[in-house]
């Protein structure tokens, strides 16, 4: 979706004397990830939608995503806070212009959540030692920081 605004806006440089042309902007590309996709592909009343009877493809956001940075501790939070006086849409451009996979709690797919991860098959290579204790840290991080915002 970022990659299609910036892309957009990119262009609007080559039509500055078409009045008719816009630029992207994230609503749109939310319509085309969304509704527009679902349409685009014959899937429409099936997908794109938050409907009873609609597959469920959706993610849990955490605005605060993964704060990992040493100074983090020293610094105020409430600075850093962009989400704190902000409107829902305003954090969701936020989010897909600068959020990332730091961002993300949880993932569904077809009404089944896949993120965090379901143990690995057991055709799958086994994951190093390493690997596995970062991702351990990794989830338990995102569980603290999605019991810190039900806390709030």
């Amino acid at each position: 979706m970022k990659a299609a605004i910036m892309g957009s806006k990119s262009l609007s440089f080559n039509h500055y004397k078409d009045p008719a042309w816009t630029p992207l902007t994230y609503k749109n590309t939310l319509y085309m990830a969304t509704i527009g996709g679902a349409a685009a592909l014959q899937l429409k009343g099936k997908v794109g939608l938050f409907r009873v009877g609609f597959e469920f493809d959706a993610m849990l956001v955490d605005p605060y995503g993964d704060v990992t940075s040493p100074l983090d501790s020293e610094m105020d939070m409430d600075i850093l806070d962009v989400t704190k006086h902000s409107s829902v849409a305003e954090n969701l451009q936020k989010f897909i212009m600068t959020g990332d996979n730091r961002n993300i709690v949880k993932v569904f797919v077809n009404g089944e959540q896949v993120v965090p991860f379901k143990p690995a098959p057991d055709w799958q290579a086994p994951v190093p030692d390493r690997l596995r204790a970062d991702r351990k840290r990794r989830r338990d991080d995102s569980s603290r920081a999605t019991r810190a915002a039900e806390e709030l």
